[in-house]
């Protein structure tokens, strides 16, 4: 993929010199913060900030006090529970199949027990 940059000893060098700006502009120097630097100084900025509003939000909610009803109060505020399945009404997704149709020839199954069955042309014949 690259021997066409490097045949050319100038284009080599640009190359080289793009990839190095790009790794300085990544890492930085002792006077610029590179890239990676500053995403990692945002990072600690929106976690202190998170973990302010979050104490602000759970400093808020401290001081109430919840009360929680019992089971027999749910119970006797809700309908009577009954064994009856719920009665179920809507859209069926089952298809409805039919049954797969078996011509009826009016051979009894002893009489099938020394035949052989031939299909030809989609027509079943039955040998003896």
């Amino acid at each position: 993929m690259y021997s066409p940059v490097f045949r050319n000893r100038w284009i080599a060098l640009a190359f080289v010199l793009f990839m190095a700006m790009g790794a300085a502009q990544l890492v930085g120097d002792e006077n610029d913060a590179g890239v990676i630097s500053q995403a990692a100084e945002q990072l600690i900025d929106q976690r202190a900030d998170f973990a302010r509003q979050a104490d602000e939000l759970s400093a808020d909610t401290a001081d109430v006090e919840a009360e929680f009803a019992e089971d027999d109060d749910l119970i006797a505020a809700e309908a009577p529970v009954t064994d009856e399945p719920d009665s179920f009404s809507g859209f069926d997704p089952v298809p409805d199949m039919a049954e797969p149709s078996r011509p009826d020839r009016g051979i009894s199954p002893d009489e099938m027990a020394g035949s052989e069955i031939v299909i030809v042309d989609g027509e079943i014949q039955i040998v003896n």
